[in-house]
């Protein structure tokens, strides 16, 4: 394509259907204005606290979230039509957003009582402040892995909705220089790269195979604790696993 720059291509595609909790790996989805179809559709609520929950406190225009940290043990999977989302514990147990017994497998393994809500707030705040869709590369994930090379950095840890495999000649943090700039993925999705993402304590927690590791936070500091970008739709479409990406 004209005046536009291949940086790499799609390695893979995450959505997170309900707040806090693990998500899922995609071969292909609909992105749409607010964001990865089917991402963040979902919290959880604290009947006690009158509150939504999360792995870590967070302020959103919204409200403030309460951290409860061990949610991030929770894996959430959106069923194909979207009408619902199934759940899994680290035993094994599984439990779907419209079985009624949702709220007290949920509370017993929190230990408070909780119930799932629909929370559109979540997206459109995102949306709004230019964080509909979070991209990191496999050049920023390298460059950490030198830094503290016995570290896991499972791309799991950051959240992200879109990993980019960076080609050979780009190197150290990529990204980060493209702020401003508007990527193209695959024949229809172009992203306007609005900032730097911010990095918390939730990059250090488990969840699933993945151990806590208070290095992986330590080894970010080095970079600001700065690590992907948080960018704005500007042209919905489908994206799939190995679509090329360019910088325009």
């Amino acid at each position: 394509m004209e005046n536009s720059v291949v940086v790499g291509r799609v390695s893979s595609i995450w959505h997170y259907p309900v707040m806090g909790l693990q998500g899922e790996q995609l071969n292909s989805v609909a992105v749409l204005d607010l964001g990865v179809k089917g991402d963040r559709r979902y919290a959880l609520y604290d009947k006690k606290a009158q509150g939504v929950i999360d792995a870590t406190k967070w302020n959103y225009d919204w409200g403030e979230t309460t951290a409860v940290p061990n949610m991030l043990e929770l894996q959430a999977h959106i069923m194909p039509d979207f009408s619902s989302v199934l759940l899994t514990l680290p035993d094994g147990t599984k439990v779907a957003s419209n079985d009624p017994r949702l709220g007290s497998v949920l509370s017993d393994f929190l230990s408070r009582e909780v119930t799932m809500i629909e929370l559109p707030d979540i997206m459109n705040d995102k949306a709004k402040r230019g964080r509909a869709i979070h991209l990191i590369t496999t050049s920023s994930l390298s460059e950490l892995r030198r830094s503290y090379p016995l570290g896991n950095f499972d791309p799991r840890r950051f959240r992200p909705n879109i990993v980019i495999e960076t080609i050979d000649d780009i190197v150290g943090f990529a990204e980060e220089s493209w702020v401003s700039k508007t990527i193209q993925i695959g024949e229809e999705v172009m992203l306007r790269i609005e900032k730097p993402t911010d990095r918390c304590v939730m990059t250090t927690m488990r969840q699933g195979e993945i151990s806590y590791d208070s290095r992986i936070l330590e080894t970010l500091a080095q970079n600001h604790s700065i690590l992907g970008v948080l960018c704005r739709v500007t042209s919905p479409g489908i994206i799939q696993v190995a679509d090329t990406a360019r910088l325009l």
